[in-house]
């Protein structure tokens, strides 16, 4: 074997078996070109595995010790993400179309600060906007085409009718 102390240089290429091994408090591979920036170091900091830009001086990505991963900055996939379990946003999600498909897909609503909570759902052929909150079904429109509001209907600039009124109760004009 061959045991250096201090600095090896070196020009061509640099040929290894099986391994390279650094080791250290934090064990690190820099990556330095010699025309264009950035540069980038390969590290264990801390039990993580950080990308970072040393000629900008931050980390670009880190999978930490539990597994999960950080990505400083935007994240492009080309070919789509695929996700098993949660996913938690926080900030605004942009998106031309957003498809939901499954037996009974829904959307909840949910106020962190006041109540009531809702939810808009699809099951059935029936479209809902579900009072959480208070178990309630707020406004439905049913697989025949007919609407349901539950409460009162207010209608700020009129109510034009197209057919037959038929009401069940008292109706005042």
């Amino acid at each position: 074997g061959l045991d250096v102390t201090g600095n090896i240089t070196g020009t061509g290429t640099a040929h290894f078996g099986n391994e390279i091994r650094t080791t250290g408090a934090t064990p690190h591979i820099n990556f330095v070109d010699s025309g264009d920036n950035p540069d980038f170091q390969i590290g264990n900091i801390n039990g993580g595995l950080r990308f970072y830009d040393t000629t900008n001086d931050t980390t670009r990505l880190i999978i930490h010790s539990d597994g999960h991963v950080d990505v400083k900055g935007n994240l492009d996939c080309e070919s789509g993400v695929d996700v098993t379990g949660n996913i938690t946003a926080t900030g605004t999600t942009t998106s031309a179309y957003l498809t939901l498909s499954a037996v009974n897909p829904n959307i909840t609503f949910t106020d962190t600060n006041e109540n009531p909570d809702f939810r808009i759902t699809v099951n059935s052929g029936e479209f809902y906007v579900e009072d959480v909150t208070n178990s309630a079904t707020r406004f439905k429109i049913n697989a025949d085409g007919h609407v349901d509001v539950t409460g009162n209907l207010d209608v700020g600039a009129g109510l034009d009718v197209t057919g037959n009124i038929t009401a069940t109760g008292t109706l005042n004009t």
